[in-house]
């Protein structure tokens, strides 16, 4: 059948993806499972090694492009804004807190590591995602990062306005 075929090859995959580890499995009845994942590294497709009935391919590792020695500045100032911006975040958006709060606990002082928490705190679309993802160049991905997550950070204030605008027309209608 159609869906059985999809999954006979890896053309449906994107090149780049993340090796992971499952960290948490939750069922939630409103949205259905939501899974926690650690990343163990970025790799990338090389081939397809083996079809039904498990696709397998064969995969390398792929080594982020750590920022020169002189732009040591540069990358610690995105770092202490992402963190920042975490901290601003965790304020404001329930549905991330949880998240945050984990990550801010296990997160080290590497850019690239820092880079990829950043994305994957949000509620970026997978276009956006993959973008960063396949950006092996540090210096490129930590803007990337923070981007979307002072996206994310601007669309949890703006429901939060939303909400109260809602609550006051309630409260004055009663």
């Amino acid at each position: 059948d159609k869906d059985q075929a999809d999954w006979d090859d890896i053309s449906h995959l994107h090149e780049v993806g993340t090796l992971c580890s499952v960290f948490d499995i939750r069922r939630d009845p409103a949205a259905g499972p939501f899974v926690h994942v650690f990343g163990l590294q970025r790799i990338r497709i090389e081939k397809q090694i083996h079809g039904r009935p498990h696709v397998m391919a064969k995969i390398r590792q792929i080594q982020s492009k750590m920022p020169e020695e002189s732009r040591k500045d540069y990358i610690k100032a995105y770092i202490q804004e992402i963190v920042r911006v975490m901290a601003d975040l965790i304020k404001v958006n329930p549905t991330t807190r949880d998240y945050l709060m984990q990550l801010r606990h296990t997160m080290d002082q590497n850019p690239s590591r820092i880079a990829d928490y950043a994305a994957a705190a949000t509620s970026a679309q997978g276009a956006e995602l993959q973008d960063v993802l396949e950006t092996i160049d540090v210096d490129e991905r930590l803007p990337k990062g923070l981007l979307l997550l002072k996206k994310e950070l601007d669309m949890s204030n703006f429901q939060r306005s939303v909400a109260k605008q809602i609550e006051e027309k309630m409260t004055s209608q009663q």
